[in-house]
Protein backbone atom coordinates (compact mmCIF):
# COMPACT_ATOMS: atom_id res chain seq x y z
CA UNK A 1 0.00 0.00 0.00
CA UNK A 2 2.55 2.44 0.76
CA UNK A 3 4.61 1.23 -2.63
CA UNK A 4 1.30 2.19 -4.32
CA UNK A 5 0.90 5.86 -2.56
CA UNK A 6 4.52 6.50 -3.29
CA UNK A 7 4.22 6.05 -7.01
CA UNK A 8 0.74 7.77 -7.13
CA UNK A 9 2.55 11.20 -6.81
CA UNK A 10 2.95 12.71 -10.05
CA UNK A 11 4.40 16.03 -8.44
CA UNK A 12 7.56 13.67 -7.47
CA UNK A 13 9.07 11.93 -10.76
CA UNK A 14 11.61 9.90 -8.82
CA UNK A 15 8.64 7.91 -7.17
CA UNK A 16 6.08 8.31 -9.91
CA UNK A 17 7.12 4.64 -11.82
CA UNK A 18 5.72 1.61 -12.23
CA UNK A 19 8.52 0.00 -10.61
CA UNK A 20 8.05 1.29 -7.35
CA UNK A 21 5.51 -1.56 -6.04
CA UNK A 22 7.45 -4.77 -7.35
CA UNK A 23 11.18 -3.24 -5.61
CA UNK A 24 9.20 -3.19 -2.48
CA UNK A 25 7.93 -6.49 -2.73
CA UNK A 26 11.60 -7.48 -3.76
CA UNK A 27 13.39 -5.63 -1.37
CA UNK A 28 11.30 -6.53 1.70
CA UNK A 29 11.41 -10.49 0.19
CA UNK A 30 15.61 -9.74 0.63
CA UNK A 31 16.05 -7.99 3.31
CA UNK A 32 13.05 -9.46 6.24
CA UNK A 33 14.16 -13.17 5.54
CA UNK A 34 17.64 -12.30 5.53
CA UNK A 35 17.35 -10.91 8.97
CA UNK A 36 15.20 -14.12 9.61
CA UNK A 37 17.98 -16.22 8.79
CA UNK A 38 20.33 -14.37 11.02
CA UNK A 39 18.13 -14.43 14.21
CA UNK A 40 17.55 -18.34 12.84
CA UNK A 41 21.50 -18.62 12.69
CA UNK A 42 22.32 -17.33 16.71
CA UNK A 43 19.19 -19.41 18.04
CA UNK A 44 19.87 -22.30 16.55
CA UNK A 45 21.86 -23.52 19.49
CA UNK A 46 19.19 -23.74 21.78
CA UNK A 47 16.34 -24.46 18.94
CA UNK A 48 17.06 -27.68 16.34
CA UNK A 49 16.60 -25.67 13.28
CA UNK A 50 16.51 -28.15 9.68
CA UNK A 51 19.27 -27.31 7.45
CA UNK A 52 16.49 -27.42 4.84
CA UNK A 53 15.03 -24.82 6.27
CA UNK A 54 18.42 -22.43 6.25
CA UNK A 55 18.93 -23.34 2.44
CA UNK A 56 15.27 -22.47 1.66
CA UNK A 57 15.27 -18.89 3.32
CA UNK A 58 18.92 -18.24 1.54
CA UNK A 59 17.17 -19.28 -1.84
CA UNK A 60 14.33 -16.70 -1.14
CA UNK A 61 17.00 -13.92 0.06
CA UNK A 62 19.31 -14.57 -2.94
CA UNK A 63 16.67 -14.59 -5.95
CA UNK A 64 14.73 -11.18 -4.58
CA UNK A 65 17.76 -9.43 -4.02
CA UNK A 66 18.77 -10.35 -7.66
CA UNK A 67 15.15 -9.36 -8.84
CA UNK A 68 15.22 -6.29 -6.64
CA UNK A 69 19.28 -5.18 -8.16
CA UNK A 70 17.80 -6.19 -11.70
CA UNK A 71 14.85 -3.74 -11.65
CA UNK A 72 17.15 -1.01 -10.47
CA UNK A 73 19.48 -1.47 -13.05
CA UNK A 74 16.45 -1.49 -15.43
CA UNK A 75 15.33 1.60 -14.00
CA UNK A 76 18.45 3.25 -14.25
CA UNK A 77 18.94 2.62 -17.93
CA UNK A 78 15.36 3.69 -18.94
CA UNK A 79 16.02 6.80 -17.15
CA UNK A 80 19.55 7.61 -18.60
CA UNK A 81 19.56 6.71 -21.84
CA UNK A 82 17.15 8.87 -22.83
CA UNK A 83 17.52 11.78 -20.37
CA UNK A 84 14.64 13.82 -19.04
CA UNK A 85 13.67 16.06 -16.69
CA UNK A 86 12.05 12.75 -14.88
CA UNK A 87 16.01 11.85 -14.85
CA UNK A 88 17.71 14.78 -12.81
CA UNK A 89 16.58 12.89 -9.51
CA UNK A 90 18.31 9.84 -10.54
CA UNK A 91 21.32 11.80 -11.82
CA UNK A 92 21.85 13.49 -8.68
CA UNK A 93 22.00 10.33 -6.42
CA UNK A 94 23.95 8.62 -8.52
CA UNK A 95 26.09 11.96 -9.04
CA UNK A 96 26.20 12.22 -12.17
CA UNK A 97 24.86 16.28 -12.18
CA UNK A 98 25.67 18.11 -9.52
CA UNK A 99 26.73 15.56 -6.92
CA UNK A 100 24.95 14.66 -3.91
CA UNK A 101 25.74 14.00 -0.02
CA UNK A 102 24.08 10.77 -0.66
CA UNK A 103 25.63 9.43 -3.66
CA UNK A 104 28.48 7.55 -1.78
CA UNK A 105 25.58 5.64 0.09
CA UNK A 106 23.85 4.55 -2.67
CA UNK A 107 27.03 3.07 -4.22
CA UNK A 108 27.88 1.77 -0.57
CA UNK A 109 24.23 0.09 -1.09
CA UNK A 110 25.15 -0.94 -4.29
CA UNK A 111 28.28 -2.88 -3.54
CA UNK A 112 26.50 -4.50 -0.02
CA UNK A 113 24.20 -6.17 -2.31
CA UNK A 114 26.25 -7.23 -5.20
CA UNK A 115 28.67 -8.97 -2.37
CA UNK A 116 25.44 -10.67 -0.77
CA UNK A 117 24.42 -12.17 -4.31
CA UNK A 118 28.08 -12.76 -4.74
CA UNK A 119 28.11 -15.39 -1.75
CA UNK A 120 24.73 -16.63 -1.75
CA UNK A 121 25.54 -17.85 -5.49
CA UNK A 122 29.02 -19.41 -4.45
CA UNK A 123 30.49 -22.06 -2.67
CA UNK A 124 31.28 -19.20 -0.28
CA UNK A 125 27.26 -19.73 1.51
CA UNK A 126 29.21 -23.08 2.84
CA UNK A 127 31.19 -20.52 5.30
CA UNK A 128 29.59 -19.47 8.49
CA UNK A 129 31.09 -16.17 9.14
CA UNK A 130 30.92 -15.19 5.58
CA UNK A 131 27.27 -16.19 5.03
CA UNK A 132 26.53 -13.71 8.33
CA UNK A 133 28.19 -11.29 6.46
CA UNK A 134 26.53 -11.60 3.30
CA UNK A 135 23.03 -11.39 5.15
CA UNK A 136 24.10 -8.91 7.57
CA UNK A 137 25.20 -6.98 3.83
CA UNK A 138 21.34 -7.46 2.20
CA UNK A 139 19.67 -5.81 5.50
CA UNK A 140 21.85 -2.70 5.58
CA UNK A 141 21.93 -2.60 1.63
CA UNK A 142 18.33 -2.41 1.35
CA UNK A 143 18.01 -0.13 4.45
CA UNK A 144 20.12 2.27 2.68
CA UNK A 145 18.88 1.58 -1.05
CA UNK A 146 14.96 2.44 0.60
CA UNK A 147 16.08 5.12 2.86
CA UNK A 148 18.96 7.21 1.76
CA UNK A 149 18.42 6.22 -2.06
CA UNK A 150 14.54 5.60 -2.62
CA UNK A 151 12.79 8.71 -0.19
CA UNK A 152 15.06 11.66 0.41
CA UNK A 153 15.90 11.49 -3.57
CA UNK A 154 12.40 12.03 -4.41
CA UNK A 155 12.46 15.77 -2.61
CA UNK A 156 16.03 16.51 -4.14
CA UNK A 157 15.52 18.70 -6.03
CA UNK A 158 12.34 20.01 -5.73
CA UNK A 159 9.03 20.32 -8.51
CA UNK A 160 10.02 23.58 -9.29
CA UNK A 161 13.93 22.74 -9.87
CA UNK A 162 15.82 23.86 -6.90
CA UNK A 163 18.39 21.77 -5.60
CA UNK A 164 18.57 22.11 -1.70
CA UNK A 165 21.14 18.74 0.14
CA UNK A 166 19.38 17.37 2.88
CA UNK A 167 21.30 16.64 5.88
CA UNK A 168 20.10 14.53 8.98
CA UNK A 169 19.54 16.52 11.67
CA UNK A 170 20.91 15.34 15.25
CA UNK A 171 17.23 15.00 16.54
CA UNK A 172 16.29 12.63 12.99
CA UNK A 173 19.01 10.60 14.05
CA UNK A 174 17.95 10.42 17.30
CA UNK A 175 14.34 9.15 16.82
CA UNK A 176 15.46 6.75 13.92
CA UNK A 177 17.68 5.18 16.84
CA UNK A 178 15.37 5.16 18.93
CA UNK A 179 12.60 3.00 16.78
CA UNK A 180 15.54 0.93 15.68
CA UNK A 181 16.20 0.24 19.52
CA UNK A 182 12.83 0.13 20.55
CA UNK A 183 12.23 -2.49 17.26
CA UNK A 184 15.13 -4.62 17.90
CA UNK A 185 14.34 -4.54 22.35
CA UNK A 186 10.70 -6.06 21.08
CA UNK A 187 11.83 -8.97 18.78
CA UNK A 188 14.65 -9.55 21.56
CA UNK A 189 12.02 -9.93 24.12
CA UNK A 190 10.09 -12.07 21.44
CA UNK A 191 12.25 -14.19 20.71
CA UNK A 192 13.51 -15.30 23.98
CA UNK A 193 9.73 -16.00 25.19
CA UNK A 194 9.72 -18.05 22.40
CA UNK A 195 13.06 -19.98 23.43
CA UNK A 196 11.60 -20.04 26.68
CA UNK A 197 8.30 -22.31 26.06
CA UNK A 198 10.32 -24.42 24.06
CA UNK A 199 12.59 -25.62 26.42
CA UNK A 200 9.68 -26.24 28.95
CA UNK A 201 7.94 -27.90 26.02
CA UNK A 202 10.63 -30.36 24.57
CA UNK A 203 13.46 -30.36 27.14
Amino acid sequence: MTAFLFQGLGGRPFWHTGLVAPRFLASAFSAGPAFILLAFRFISGDIPISETVFSKIRHIVAVSLIVNLVMFISEVFSELYMPTAHSENLQLLLGLSHGSVLTGWIWISILFMLFAIAVYISPLRKNGLVLNAALVSTVLGIWIEKGLGFLIPGFVPSPIGDVVQYIPTFNEVLVVLGIWAFGLLLYTLLVRAVLLKFKQNFV
